[in-house]
């Protein structure tokens, strides 16, 4: 061990395994985040978003942030303003977001340490909207059709 390497009191300095590789250097880092993002979510402190495209976050930080987080059972995919894709990761109230450019590369990617990631929850207007419009189906007899996406939009 070289001397620089070395903390007062003769104990090595500590290292990851990919601090070796620059370009996943702060995989580690990201994952402590996560864990206190996790803890403060869980004492009522609130939710936590990290954009991993402002940080300096390369393919193998990502390689190893996703190794260490594993995969949930949820996916889901929203077509807004373009597509968005959202994964629960194995660590309960993890969620990656990433959102894709008209040629399906991602624009931006983030963690979301959340029990329920917002672009999955219902606005509210949008709820009073659908109570209306399932109200108007049902006064007008239990035999009116469902609209279809296309009729649902507004004009």
């Amino acid at each position: 061990m070289k001397e620089r390497d070395a903390i007062p009191g003769g104990n090595p300095a500590p290292t990851f395994a990919s601090q070796a590789d620059t370009s996943s250097a702060n995989a580690p880092s990201v994952l402590h985040q996560i864990r206190h993002a996790l803890a403060v979510l869980l004492d009522g402190g609130g939710e936590t978003t990290i954009d991993l495209k402002s940080l300096p976050f390369g393919p193998a930080d990502l390689t190893a942030l996703q190794a260490a987080l594993g995969e949930g059972e949820v996916e889901a995919s929203v077509r807004a303003f373009g597509e968005s894709r959202l994964r629960e990761t194995g660590v309960p109230g993890v969620w990656t977001v990433e959102h894709l450019g008209p040629a399906g590369e991602v624009r931006a990617r983030f963690v979301e340490v959340t029990f329920m990631p917002a672009l999955l929850r219902a606005d509210p207007a949008d709820v009073q909207d659908g109570l209306r419009r399932l109200a108007d189906r049902l006064a007008d007899g239990e035999d009116a059709p469902v609209p279809t996406l296309d009729e649902r939009k507004p004009s």
